[in-house]
């Protein structure tokens, strides 16, 4: 009886294996949230890394290439304020 690869990933689902950040390796349960791509995962943590690496990168590129000094703090979180 031939398989389909649907039928291949209805099977993995059941098993309920765990899946796994391919950059860090932390598992799904440790993990707020966990990206798919074509075979490999990636999690929130290493997202926001990425993420803080690449604006840092361009960043600094950016000073470069102008000399001037860039206010990023709109894209600082901000303190949830208190209700009235």
């Amino acid at each position: 009886m031939e398989r389909n690869r649907q039928g291949e990933a209805t099977m993995a689902i059941e098993k309920r294996t765990t899946l796994y950040c391919s950059f860090c390796g932390k598992a799904q349960y440790e993990v707020k949230l966990l990206i798919a791509g074509p075979l490999v995962f990636i999690c929130d943590e290493c997202t926001t890394l990425c993420l803080e690496i690449c604006l840092n990168e361009g960043i600094s590129e950016l000073k470069s290439k102008t000399g001037q000094k860039l206010d990023l703090s709109p894209l600082a979180p901000k303190e949830a304020e208190p209700p009235d």
